[in-house]
């Protein structure tokens, strides 16, 4: 059997565990917009309604095996101002000794 790759969309919600350490409870499951669920042969699966392919439930529930409780781990923003940043970057790029004259404007345009 020819393995084929594919994509999948999720929706994810998240719910807060603890606000001081940064952790939350993620919950992922297909987006409802592209796929339907059904029952087919008696087995529940995704129809995907773009690519015309079923994705049993149960393939999705060995794919997420064993994830419960893993950890994603991502850094705090560093950046409290993200308009001053870039315009204070744009400066810094055109005062550089390899200026990029062009950018600095344009950033300057974007913001």
């Amino acid at each position: 059997m020819e393995k084929k790759k594919f994509n999948i969309d999720f929706v994810t919600e998240f719910e807060i565990i603890d606000d001081e350490r940064h952790l939350v409870r993620m919950k992922m499951k297909p987006d409802p917009a592209r796929y339907e669920l059904q029952v087919v042969h008696g087995e529940e699966m995704y129809y995907d309604k773009y690519d015309g392919i079923y994705l049993p439930t149960r393939v999705l529930a060995e794919a997420f095996r064993g994830m419960t409780g893993t950890p994603i781990y991502g850094p705090a923003p560093t950046i409290s101002d993200l308009k001053q940043y870039l315009i204070e970057a744009g400066a810094r790029i055109q005062e550089g000794p390899n200026s990029i004259g062009s950018l600095g404007s344009t950033l300057q345009t974007i913001i």
